[in-house]
């Protein structure tokens, strides 16, 4: 992470997510290693748990488990707060993490 960077200041928590999913993608093909795209998962739960249940083998869960997701309020995205070379990062990475075989349902060009 970024030396001096603390909790109070939005770019730390930007940083931080880099850091973590930086490393994640380093275990990105791990057989056992799925994503779910947690912004897709809101807006179209049911493709999304679909796949991840049947990859769990319970695929009759998938509805239920939909039904039961509550949609979170769209936030306007405040690019202002963080230092645009972290935002950059960021946009990179989520596009990387966002592409990879391993993340689970449909692609959004699919999505209803």
């Amino acid at each position: 992470m970024t030396a001096g960077l603390n909790p109070a200041q939005p770019d730390y928590w930007l940083d931080y997510w880099i850091a973590v999913y930086t490393s994640l993608m380093r275990c990105m093909d791990m057989p056992r290693l799925r994503l779910v795209d947690h912004d897709a998962l809101r807006r179209h739960p049911l493709p999304r748990l679909t796949a991840l249940f049947a990859w769990l083998g319970v695929p009759e869960a998938a509805a239920t488990a939909a039904a039961e997701m509550r949609g979170a309020k769209e936030e306007e995205p405040r690019p202002d707060e963080f230092n645009s070379a972290l935002v950059g990062t960021a946009l990179k990475t989520y596009a990387r993490l966002q592409a990879h075989r391993s993340n689970l349902g449909p692609d959004a060009a699919t999505e209803p």
